[in-house]
């Protein structure tokens, strides 16, 4: 193994430990939390790099500046674009990437990683800036970690694709187990 894949398995137990503290163990999303989160997204940005891996590049330094926004208490923006347009997008990118795979174009794999992208940064910022329902927002990121799947594995980014199968369960249990009305973290 090297140091670049042990580096995204650091990564990996790194952004397990926050998701499962937020949505397992009912904590808050405070600084251990985002700190947690500013370290994972940086192991797995230098990791996936290396891969070549696109998605998980731009999800981890989007990911990386919002957890450095909120340690830092900066207020961040509403974003101009609603939670339905949000899920909407997701459900379209989705649409399109399958309509790809359906004429042997194995480019859909790529429009639905994209799709996980969208759905994990918008998700996230929303989430971090108290926009979005803890219930939507774990159910953006069952979607997102698993639709990303299919092109981790092409990529063969394995720290990053052992990440999103388990991120993936996390998510779900969650959202099985969180109430509609539930505030933002």
């Amino acid at each position: 193994m090297t140091l670049l894949s042990l580096l995204g398995w650091f990564g990996t137990l790194c952004y397990l430990y926050a998701h499962a503290r937020i949505s397992v163990l009912g904590k808050s999303a405070d600084p251990v939390y985002f700190g947690f989160n500013a370290t994972a997204a940086l192991a797995l940005v230098i990791s996936s790099l290396a891969l070549m891996s696109w998605q998980p590049v731009a999800i981890n330094l989007f990911w990386l500046m919002v957890s450095i926004a909120s340690l830092q208490c900066w207020q961040l923006p509403k974003l101009p674009i609603s939670n339905r347009v949000l899920f909407a997008s997701c459900l379209l990118m989705l649409l399109i990437g399958c309509g790809m795979l359906l004429q042997g174009s194995m480019s859909g794999i790529a429009v639905w990683g994209w799709s996980s992208t969208l759905a994990f940064c918008l998700g996230y910022w929303k989430f971090s800036a108290g926009r979005l329902q803890a219930k939507h927002y774990y159910l953006l990121n069952t979607y997102a970690a698993w639709i990303l799947l299919f092109q981790l594995y092409q990529d063969g980014n394995w720290p990053v694709f052992g990440l999103e199968v388990v991120w993936g369960f996390i998510s779900l249990t969650a959202f099985l187990s969180t109430k509609s009305n539930d505030k933002p973290q």
